[in-house]
């Protein structure tokens, strides 16, 4: 008997093992994020050794010594009257040597993918005598829209394994100059910086990472690695800005800078998860809902949910196989409950068609209200 018994735990533990799938992401999958708050983490390790790429990969990111935190919030775009095909805004601040930039920047998903339109600036006059010895010199940012001239996709549909997109794009500044010793007096000037990017799919498995309700929590993921090269040039009156003025502001013309990052993305959020930096030492991921605290468990508790994509209004059939199932809650990638269903055993589930289309998780509960399972449900 005792021998029978140990057969029988033999096989339960091979199971517990993580099921792989070739890991896809299309726009279905990349819900838009008007009123969400995100929530990243920061840690600052010694030694920064990039996880294995290829397919069936396991990472863990889950115990991470956090240094920094700081939060994003997305506020909708959608009339907006001069980005009219942006999906959101945030609220964001470039450095032009030590001159802070007040910017929005718009963002917007498409067929094609996610990607950055351009920013609207806040104007803003910045005396320059310490710089340039005038008293009355100064710099002065444009304000108003200024649109990105090219793309840079920082994901593209359909998103998989050795998927790979090369583009260039232009951020471009428009300013004023006063510089007496210079013989110039408000003259128009405009710094560009031109990105050369590659982005490459390079891994495709499972990401654990710390969960925002406690413990940690396992989703299929993405590794992008990023490549890119950013190129200063520097326009005064529609001529190359002289040597001489470029150094008093620290700046060189065609100075370039060149960047590595691997990022992780994973369906069902929209928005990257994580990210390891190369080139400043820094690893940082987003705190984000999840149904279970171990892997195991979410490995093991998979209800059998059909037809998945199910279009709202119609009917998502449940079996449940394993255990008594007492309790549904469906919730969106904000963490908030959209729907809530008191059931026992095989059921049917009705979307209401209030629900908007996108990525959802469904929870399910045992009795006694502890958490058995979760499945991604899409709604189309």
């Amino acid at each position: 008997m005792k021998s029978i018994k140990l057969i029988v735990c033999a096989i339960i533990l091979s199971s517990v093992q993580l099921v792989y799938s070739q890991v896809v992401i299309n726009k279905v999958d990349f819900p838009l994020l008007n009123g969400y708050v995100s929530d990243w983490n920061t840690a600052y390790p010694e030694e920064i050794t990039m996880h294995a790429t290829g397919e069936n990969q396991t990472w863990d990111i889950s115990n991470l010594q956090i240094e920094e935190q700081y939060s994003t919030e997305y506020f909708d775009a959608n009339n907006d009257e001069y980005y009219t095909e942006a999906n959101y805004y945030v609220n964001f601040n470039y450095i032009l040597d030590q001159f802070i930039i007040n910017s929005i920047d718009f963002y917007k998903v498409d067929d094609n993918g996610y990607t950055k339109e351009g920013r609207r600036i806040e104007e803003v006059t910045y005396p320059i005598t310490q710089l340039t010895g005038g008293p009355n010199d100064n710099l002065k940012i444009i304000g108003g829209n200024s649109p990105f001239i090219g793309r840079g996709d920082l994901i593209q549909f359909p998103a998989e394994l050795n998927k790979s997109w090369t583009q260039s794009f232009i951020i471009p500044t428009n300013f004023e100059l006063t510089v007496e010793a210079f013989g110039l007096n408000g003259t128009p000037g405009l710094f560009m910086q031109t990105h050369n990017q590659t982005r490459t799919v390079v891994g495709s498995g499972k990401l654990t990472l710390p969960n925002k309700n406690g413990g940690v929590m396992t989703i299929d993921a993405l590794l992008i690695r990023y490549n890119g090269t950013s190129i200063d040039s520097v326009f005064l009156g529609g001529q190359p800005a002289p040597p001489t003025l470029m150094s008093a502001f620290n700046l060189e013309q065609g100075a370039s800078v060149s960047v590595e990052q691997y990022v992780f993305y994973s369906p069902g959020y929209g928005f990257s998860i994580a990210a390891y930096d190369l080139t400043e030492k820094y690893i940082t991921y987003q705190s984000i809902s999840g149904p279970t605290s171990s892997v195991e468990s979410n490995a093991l508790n998979q209800l059998s949910v059909y037809p998945n994509p199910v279009k709202s209004g119609s009917i998502l059939n449940i079996i449940d196989s394993k255990v008594n199932l007492s309790n549904l809650v469906l919730v969106d990638q904000t963490g908030k409950v959209v729907l809530e269903n008191q059931m026992m055993g095989n059921t049917n589930l009705s979307i209401p068609s209030t629900i908007t289309a996108g990525a959802y998780l469904l929870n399910s509960y045992d009795s006694k209200g502890t958490i058995i399972s979760t499945n991604k449900i899409i709604i189309e």
